[in-house]
Formats: structure tokens, C-alpha cells, sequence
């Protein structure tokens, strides 16, 4: 009896476990739609801040363009998109990894957060970073990118930052995502090859009062878009994680209550089997 009872108490467990999962996949899956519209209103944006600025290099000189220069000394900033909560399968962890492959490659490295996840684990390990933004990982806004992006800016302007890299997964679909690592600062790709492949739209574009001043000014409004679409991106994959471990934590509930309430049939049609053969055989004994 003290078994059954046992059973019976962990199938009432497991079933207050279910309703809890079952609640937070369908909260998921009802945020992940918003954010996944806000992702299709953001995506064109940084996508055509890209164009721009090669079309600005495409007609400039690119000596005189100081976020192209390559520099073989300075600090590595490295700009880590995390979630401020757990309960999402390996989103966070896959981040953290990425993150620490760079970290551990470089000599020089400075860390910038976003989220509560990857803050306690830098944390852990002895990493402080020297700017962080938390709670705002289901609801990210423009301005939340600001004092990240212009402390980044800042330091590669007065060229103290080598090279300014962005972590964060990027959202294929709500069963796909991948961690990809960018590099913001200086402006990836060849220079030259930029040049070539946008020549014929020299001829159709012109700048006041210069490109090289045009560039100036569009640069922090790249970085910023760049950021703050990552954070997108991030968001909407937290939100897939987690509705997606929701659904299987709550699948793997209904197949635990099914299990025990098999065994807990069967130990009851045992126990009144052994019941009904020790009353018969005490009757024939009688």
C-alpha cells in the first residue's frame, strides 16, 4: 500500500509539472509570433544600412575611412547576446560557448553583455564585463542598445579596441537556429572587392558634403542597427527554444503519467489478486 501510495503521489506531482510546462510553451508560442513579426520589420533595415554603407565605401577613398583600418594591436571586444532566463534547452549555453572559444583565443579581451544568463556565467568565471544590459531580453527596445554599442564605438574611435566581435543565434526557423559570431568593427569584407562589385553605381550616387563624412555620420547608426537586429534575432530564438522545451518537457510528463499509472494498475490488480486468493483460502480452510 505505502508503493501505491507513492505512485499516486508522484502521478499528482508529475501532472501539477505538466500544467506548468503545457502553460509556459503556449505563453512561448504566443510572444514567439509577435516576435517574429517585429523580426520581419527589422531584418530589411540593417540589411539596407549594409548596402548603404558599401555604396559610401564603393565611392570613397578608403584611406580616409578609419572604420575600414585593420589594426594588429588593441583589445578584442566581444559583444555577448544572452537570455535573462533558463528553461530553453541549450540556447544560452550555445551562446556562452561561443563566446568563451573567443575569449580563450585572445590574449587581450574585453566582454559586453546582454542578459542575466551570460552575466552569471562570465561572473563565475572570473570575468566582469565592463558594460552589461539586463531584463530585456523578452522585450528588447532600440535604446537598449545604446550604452553597449556607444561604449564599443568609443573605444575603437580612440583605438584602444582592435576589432569589436558580436555573438548572438540567429533565427532560420522556429526548429533551426545557429550561433554566429560577426565581426561589427572594423567593417568586414574586402575593400577592394566592395569597390569592384558596386562600380556602377558610382556614377548614380553623390554625397554631401562628402562620402567620407556621410560614412562618418552612418557608421554609429550601423553599429546600432546591427546590435539592436541581433537582439531581435536573439529574442525570437530564446522564445522558439523555449516553447519548443516546454512542448517536449510537457510530451515527456504525459508519457511519465502513463508509465506510472501502468505500474500503479498493476501493483493494485496485484495486491486484490493476493486478497481474493487469501480469502478463498481461508475459506476452504475453514
Amino acid at each position: 500500500m505505502s508503493n501505491m501510495r507513492d505512485i499516486k503521489r508522484k502521478i499528482k506531482s508529475v501532472k501539477n509539472t505538466q500544467q506548468i510546462t503545457k502553460a509556459m510553451n503556449l505563453v512561448s508560442t504566443s510572444k514567439l509570433q509577435r516576435m517574429r513579426a517585429r523580426l520581419r520589420e527589422t531584418r530589411p533595415y540593417y540589411v539596407e544600412m549594409q548596402n548603404t554603407l558599401k555604396n559610401i565605401i564603393a565611392c570613397s577613398n578608403k584611406n580616409d575611412l578609419p572604420f575600414l583600418k585593420q589594426r594588429k594591436s588593441g583589445k578584442t571586444l566581444v559583444i555577448a547576446i544572452t537570455g535573462d532566463k533558463g528553461l530553453c534547452g541549450g540556447y544560452n549555453s550555445n551562446v556562452i560557448k561561443e563566446a568563451m572559444s573567443i575569449i580563450n583565443s585572445r590574449s587581450n579581451v574585453e566582454v559586453l553583455a546582454f542578459g542575466d544568463k551570460g552575466l552569471e556565467y562570465f561572473k563565475s568565471k572570473g570575468i566582469t564585463p565592463r558594460r552589461y544590459v539586463t531584463g530585456v531580453s523578452d522585450k528588447p527596445s532600440y535604446e537598449d542598445v545604446l550604452e553597449i554599442s556607444n561604449y564599443a564605438l568609443y573605444e575603437y574611435a580612440r583605438g584602444e579596441a582592435s576589432e569589436v566581435l558580436l555573438c548572438y543565434t540567429v533565427f532560420n526557423s522556429p526548429i533551426s537556429q545557429e550561433v554566429k559570431t560577426v565581426k561589427i568593427l572594423p567593417i568586414e569584407g574586402d575593400v577592394d572587392d566592395i569597390q569592384r562589385s558596386t562600380k556602377d553605381n558610382k556614377s548614380n550616387m553623390q554625397f554631401e558634403p562628402s562620402a567620407e563624412a556621410v560614412f562618418k555620420y552612418i557608421v554609429p547608426k550601423y553599429v546600432n542597427a546591427l546590435i539592436y537586429g541581433a537582439l531581435i534575432e536573439a529574442a525570437t530564438c530564446e522564445l522558439s527554444a523555449r516553447s519548443t522545451s516546454m512542448d517536449n518537457a510537457t510530451k515527456n510528463a504525459e508519457e511519465r503519467i502513463n508509465d506510472m499509472t501502468v505500474l500503479y494498475n498493476r501493483i493494485r490488480q496485484g495486491t486484490i489478486t493476493q486478497e481474493i486468493t487469501e480469502i478463498v483460502a481461508g475459506a476452504n480452510a475453514i
